[in-house]
C-alpha cells in the first residue's frame, strides 16, 4: 500500500513523457500530410503572365490590354491580294490611301452616291501596316504616353483592322465626326454598301467610342475575313 502513490506518479510520469515525446511527431505528421494534399500554385494554374499576348517595338516588349488580348488579326496576303489606290478626292489633302480591291471599288461607289445626295466623304486613313502601327505608338509614346495608354484608343500593332486592307477613318477622325452630316448618312446608308462602325458607342465589351472607323463587311466579321487571309 505505501508503494502505491509511487505507481501511480511513476505511471503519470511515463504517459505524460509518451505524450509529450510523441506530439511533435504526430503534429508534423499531420503538416505534412496537409501539404502534400495540398498542391503547390504554380502546379495548380499555369503562370498567367506566360500565357498574355505581347507585341515588340524596339526591342522592348509590351504586355497587349485585357481588352485588346485574343483579337490578334491575320496579315494581309498583298501577293494574293494587291492594295488598290482610293480615288484622290475621296482623300484628305488628295493623298495616297489603299484598300483591297473590293472595299476600294465599294466605298468609292458609295462615295459617289453620298455625293450627289450632297455628302462629301473623305477619309485620312486605309490600309495599314503593322511596321507603320508602330511607328504610331513609337510617336505618342516618345511624347510621354505608357504603352496602354495608347492602346486605350488605337489598335496594338497586329490587332488593327487597318491591317486587313478593308477599313477606313472618315474626316474628322475623332468625336467631332458625330456631329458630320457625313456619320449620319452613314448610320441610314453604310451598311447597304457593306460598311459598319467597328466600335460604336454601346458595344458588349465597352470600348472606346470611334465614329469615324467603319469597316468594309458585308456577309463575315473582321476576325472571320482574319482567319481567311491566314
Amino acid at each position: 500500500m505505501k508503494n502505491y502513490p509511487i505507481t501511480l506518479v511513476t505511471i503519470s510520469s511515463v504517459v505524460f513523457i509518451s505524450l509529450t515525446l510523441l506530439w511533435p511527431a504526430a503534429s508534423f505528421a499531420n503538416n505534412e500530410e496537409t501539404v502534400i494534399a495540398e498542391p503547390l500554385e504554380s502546379d495548380r494554374e499555369p503562370n498567367k503572365l506566360s500565357l498574355l499576348e505581347t507585341v515588340t517595338i524596339d526591342s522592348q516588349e509590351y504586355i497587349i490590354p485585357e481588352s485588346w488580348q485574343d483579337r490578334k488579326l491575320g496579315p494581309l496576303p498583298l501577293a494574293q491580294s494587291p492594295l488598290v489606290m482610293v480615288p484622290p478626292e475621296f482623300v484628305k489633302n488628295n493623298g495616297h490611301i489603299y484598300l483591297l480591291p473590293e472595299a476600294r471599288d465599294t466605298f468609292q461607289k458609295m462615295a459617289e452616291t453620298a455625293k450627289k445626295a450632297g455628302i462629301a466623304m473623305i477619309i485620312d486613313s486605309g490600309y495599314r501596316s503593322v511596321r507603320y502601327q508602330k511607328k504610331i505608338y513609337r510617336r505618342l509614346m516618345d511624347k510621354g504616353k505608357t504603352f496602354a495608354e495608347v492602346a486605350r484608343y488605337v489598335a496594338p500593332p497586329g490587332y488593327s483592322e487597318h491591317m486587313l486592307g478593308l477599313a477606313v477613318d472618315f474626316v474628322p477622325s475623332n468625336w467631332h465626326f458625330v456631329d458630320n452630316p457625313v456619320y449620319q448618312w452613314l448610320k441610314e446608308h453604310g451598311s447597304t454598301f457593306g460598311f459598319n462602325e467597328s466600335y460604336p458607342e454601346i458595344s458588349s465589351d465597352n470600348r472606346p467610342w470611334e465614329p469615324s472607323h467603319w469597316i468594309f463587311r458585308p456577309t463575315i466579321s473582321p476576325l472571320q475575313t482574319a482567319r481567311k487571309f491566314k
